[in-house]
């Protein structure tokens, strides 16, 4: 099967306040901040382009300028115009979205991110960078929900992580292994003793526990968070 093909996405339709709504433009090093993060990707090699509003101040570039709504104000906008162009780019079916004001972005770290399989988000200092990550064309839908509902971008590409099943796959294949007691356990001997409602009582719990854990992990979550509502769109 061949390898996806990724492309890098510079995100600059942001609205900048703090840099007078011209960051994309800002001068670093002798070159607009959003040169930068172009320059990695083509010493990556990897294709490149910018998306941004057409109210957005750009300087001068080379890379193509792929416009995204004007409302509403959220990253997604810009990361969903990305997934749409690479759509239609043969061979290309995911989309490595950085900021563009992340100037110190190496060629060899987007080469590595472009290579993964899967949605992928970095974390730098214990701390999730939602505008440095992999998107993949098939989310598209998922994240277009995640914007109709408003979600910061943690959440959204949360919502495309199945972190939870695996924990539980982790557990119950441990208990396949070694464990004397537990659902695991239960599951081996109903299958020796070919007991098919042991089995079904097995399952049953680890979908209930499942589906537990994804709420409590979700109502956390939007009460450990409550201080981004009003900030989703930054």
């Amino acid at each position: 099967m061949a390898q996806p093909r990724a492309m890098v996405a510079v995100l600059a339709g942001g609205r900048g306040e703090r840099l007078g709504g011209r960051k994309p433009s800002a001068v670093l090093a002798g070159s607009p901040l959003v040169c930068h993060p172009l320059r990695s990707a083509a010493d990556a090699g990897l294709e490149a382009i910018v998306v941004a509003k057409r109210s957005s101040v750009l300087p001068a570039l080379d890379a193509q300028v792929v416009y995204e709504p004007e409302q509403p104000a959220h990253p997604l906008c810009g990361v969903l115009a990305a997934l749409a162009f690479a759509d239609a780019r043969p061979g290309i079916d995911a989309v490595v979205a950085v900021a563009c004001d992340m100037p110190f972005l190496t060629g060899s770290l987007l080469a590595w991110l472009a290579g993964l399989d899967g949605p992928v988000m970095a974390r730098v200092a214990g701390r999730d960078q939602p505008l440095l990550a992999r998107w993949t064309v098939s989310d598209a839908p998922v994240l277009e929900q995640s914007l109709a509902e408003n979600r910061s971008m943690r959440a959204a590409l949360a919502s495309l992580s199945p972190a939870i099943s695996f924990a539980l796959i982790g557990v119950i294949v441990g208990e396949f292994i070694g464990a004397e007691r537990g659902i695991g356990r239960l599951i081996i001997e109903s299958e020796a003793r070919a007991e098919a409602s042991g089995m079904m009582v097995a399952v049953i719990v680890l979908m209930l526990v499942g589906v537990v854990l994804s709420a409590v992990i979700w109502r956390l979550q939007a009460y450990l968070l409550r201080w981004q509502q009003h900030n989703m769109a930054e």
